[in-house]
């Protein structure tokens, strides 16, 4: 099963999304980690589908969706 793990600059996750990756990674998992400030998409908070923005957001999921479709 894909999984993605979408970090949000100003999440309260961002500091350890990268641990969740890792662990994954030790059981066994292969998640995408996407960062969004990465793409240029920038200051979101943990809830980013209620921001403004969500539009870019929602396009970065459905890319991955469409590019990992079994």
């Amino acid at each position: 099963m894909p999984i993605l793990v979408l970090t949000a600059e100003a999440s309260y996750h961002a500091p350890h999304d990268h641990c969740t990756v890792r662990y994954l990674e030790h059981a066994g998992v292969k998640p995408t980690a996407i960062r969004l400030a990465d793409l240029g998409v920038r200051g979101n908070s943990h809830v980013m589908m209620l921001e403004k923005n969500n539009n870019e957001i929602a396009t970065v999921i459905a890319q991955w969706l469409e590019k990992t479709r079994m």
